[in-house]
């Protein structure tokens, strides 16, 4: 954790290393779904605006990456040689079955495999760390996409 001052309840040992994950962990997985009560900023008293914190150590990234897909795609399973970390901005999405909506946020652990499908469409902002074998984009798969 960084060296600034934070406050919330969440122990700093169930702060997620997605580099130690060995299956997905999502917004609705993580405390029982609970995890907005323990990770409120409790230095921040504006009742206008709320904040929390993210319960993951986000210092492997270092990419931010913007994606939009269209309604009733279906991405294939696959796997990246990476942890990746994807905050759903609008829409939803099933990754292996588990839906999830704006709002939500999934790590998905190195080398697991995973698939995604969607009705609606979604938007994404994924990070990846630059020796990401998909950012290096002479390597970049092309998944055969279905539809729903």
């Amino acid at each position: 954790m960084s060296a600034l001052q934070f406050e919330f309840d969440l122990d700093p040992n169930l702060v997620i290393d997605p580099l130690k994950i060995t299956s997905v962990v999502s917004s609705r997985s993580f405390l029982g779904g609970n995890w907005l009560v323990q990770t409120k900023h409790k230095l921040f008293n504006e009742p206008e605006v709320k904040k929390w914190f993210l319960p993951v150590d986000c210092s492997y990234w270092n990419i931010q990456v913007f994606t939009t897909v269209d309604a009733g795609t279906v991405i294939p399973s696959h796997q990246h040689d990476e942890p990746v970390l994807r905050h759903i901005l609008s829409g939803s999405m099933e990754l292996n079955g588990e839906l999830l909506e704006a709002g939500d946020w999934v790590i998905v652990p190195a080398n697991f495999k995973y698939g995604i499908q969607t009705r609606d469409g979604y938007k994404i902002l994924s990070a990846y760390h630059d020796n990401c074998a998909e950012c290096k984009w002479e390597s970049l798969s092309k998944l055969p996409l279905g539809k729903i």
